[in-house]
């Protein structure tokens, strides 16, 4: 009898335990919402199935309360903070109804015989972190009809898969240097590969800016956030209602001042400077330079940009006696986007007087010996581990095909890395010879550079091994506007042509290798050779870009011809 009460007590407690286990999951399981375990994998990317005012529908009472929105799938809540807006701008709460329908309800009343549009940015995710493929739009009027404007066009993206905010500005005439401050009027996202689209806009004029959109407050911060200037002021008309494609490239706006951030003695003849950002080298060369005791005046021999950090500079000295400091004075700094710094800044650091004993060495040509299908326009390059004297090379180094000597011109990309480049390109199918004389070639400081190797050989690719590309590029506009094309290899080592052609002409690139190229290229209005990319004041549009959509083949011995290159037209360019 005791046995069965025994067991009747831990059958009791059995029970017990396990009610407490069901409480605690159902508990847990209605506290944290999880992804569904099991089962394959699912990637299906979540859509908006239907809205209520449903889409396109006219006359919606200004006193609407709420917007509902029903996605296909149990969306993540906290993915839709800030990624949901109303235009014109309209403030609103977000309300879940359940796992897949949420309402905006909406703070103010709206205006009469307006078109409103909502938007869905693309960061919607489901449950299982699957995004939406594009941002969603859908429109509604409190008038008869809605607005039928739209712009659409590409961003290209510095990240992949990144996503980016698109503003679009309406033009009243008497735009000043804050215009990109003032609300947008419309605002779209991105989608993966950059596409956007804005509809059921106002027939007007715009202005249009595409952000990084750090803290999704819909307004540009230049200062702290990549963002591009459209290419064009976009003027939507009754009869030209669309416009676009409307490309962008992102930039920054940088308005720091350069300065110099710390200096440090590395031999007897070499000094470090370091800066907060990359600077012109000519602001150095006429830097005040003395050493102490002496306090003789240095002039620097040679300058180069510190290969691991572009923003320090290595200055190297000429053969000094001993010393014990060295105080270097800065009057002005200037980097490559105009930035400058007047304020003088000085630096004392002990001199170190140990010295650089290191042997004068050629590191490293360009090409290889016995190397093969060099291009045509490929120079000849020589990296040294000392800066070389200017005239050490062009007497010293010889260079002949079987015709006969070479001539050519001397570059210096910087102190150690000498450049050679043929008057004419080099003959298709020949053997060039290179013969250096070690012992004429000195460093700065008047070593004898040590040379392996006094003579190498390469071949020049045969014509044979070569295609080309040619076509047209079409155009509206008047035709002696310039563009530059630009020519990239897909896989491998990527091979980049540029050339300068009239827009509405033809256009060929010959002595191509095999393998598949993409092309692209810009308006050069101001014919500087950059694809610049405007300014917010005085309100600059960035020049056009624009790509061919396909790649483009190419085989040896073929032209690939009648590539067409539609250039963009858009209504206020």
């Amino acid at each position: 009898m005791k046995n069965k009460d025994n067991v009747k007590v831990q059958s009791g407690k059995l029970y017990f335990q396990f009610c407490c286990i069901i409480i605690i999951l159902l508990i847990s399981g209605c506290a944290h919402k999880t992804a569904p375990g099991g089962g394959p994998l699912d990637t299906i990317k979540p859509q908006v199935v239907s809205i209520f005012p449903a889409v396109d529908s006219t006359g919606v009472s200004i006193n609407l309360k709420n917007i509902t929105l029903r996605f296909s799938e149990e969306i993540e809540a906290a993915s839709v903070q800030n990624i949901i807006f109303i235009s014109p701008p309209t403030r609103f709460e977000i309300d879940w109804e359940n796992d897949q329908v949420l309402n905006l309800i909406l703070n103010d009343m709206l205006q009469q015989d307006k078109t409103y549009v909502i938007s869905v940015g693309a960061n919607v995710q489901d449950l299982r972190k699957n995004k939406m493929s594009g941002s969603f739009q859908s429109a509604f009027s409190t008038g008869d009809s809605i607005d039928s404007g739209i712009i659409y066009g590409n961003v290209r993206l510095t990240e992949p898969r990144q996503v980016l905010t698109i503003l679009a500005y309406p033009l009243s005439g008497s735009e000043n240097e804050a215009w990109y401050r003032q609300a947008p009027a419309y605002v779209a996202q991105t989608n993966e590969n950059g596409r956007f689209t804005f509809s059921n806009l106002k027939i007007q004029a715009y202005r249009l800016l595409a952000i990084a959109d750090k803290d999704m407050d819909y307004a540009l911060n230049p200062y702290r956030e990549y963002f591009g200037i459209a290419p064009a002021e976009v003027r939507l008309t009754d009869s030209q209602p669309m416009q676009g494609p409307l490309n962008f490239q992102l930039s920054i706006t940088d308005t720091v001042k350069p300065k110099l951030t710390g200096l440090r003695s590395i031999s007897d003849v070499q000094l470090r400077l370091r800066f907060n950002k990359k600077i012109l080298l000519e602001y150095i060369q006429s830097a005040r330079i003395k050493i102490w005791p002496q306090d003789s005046i240095i002039v620097p021999a040679a300058l180069e940009y510190n290969n691991e950090n572009p923003s320090s500079i290595d200055l190297y000295l000429p053969l000094l006696a001993r010393a014990d400091s060295i105080f270097f004075c800065l009057d002005s700094l200037a980097d490559s986007l105009g930035n400058k710094n007047y304020l003088s800044t000085e630096f004392r650091v002990p001199f170190i007087n140990k010295a650089d004993t290191s042997a004068a060495r050629l590191i490293k040509y360009f090409p290889d010996h016995k190397s093969k299908n060099i291009f045509e326009d490929f120079p000849l390059r020589f990296a040294f581990n000392h800066p070389v004297y200017d005239t050490a090379l062009a007497g010293q180094i010889k260079v002949a095909s079987t015709a006969g000597n070479i001539s050519g011109y001397w570059s210096k990309p910087n102190p150690k890395v000498w450049s050679f480049t043929p008057d004419h390109p080099w003959t298709f199918g020949d053997t060039i010879k290179v013969s250096l004389d070690s012992l004429a070639i000195q460093d700065i400081w008047g070593k004898s550079v040590q040379v392996q190797d006094s003579l190498f050989t390469f071949s020049v690719i045969s014509e044979s091994e070569l295609g080309s590309i040619s076509g047209l590029s079409r155009s509206v506009w008047e035709s002696d506007n310039h563009i530059i094309l630009r020519l990239r290899q897909l896989g491998g080592k990527k091979l980049v042509r540029s050339s300068v052609f009239v827009a509405g002409s033809e256009f060929h690139f010959p002595w191509l290798p095999e393998g598949k190229y993409l092309i692209d290229g810009f308006w050069d209005k101001n014919r500087n050779g950059q694809a610049d990319t405007g300014k917010l004041w005085p309100y600059t549009p960035a020049e056009w870009i624009f790509s061919h959509p396909d790649t483009v083949s190419v085989r040896k011995r073929w032209e690939t011809a009648g590539i067409i290159l539609t250039l963009p037209e858009i209504n206020g360019q």
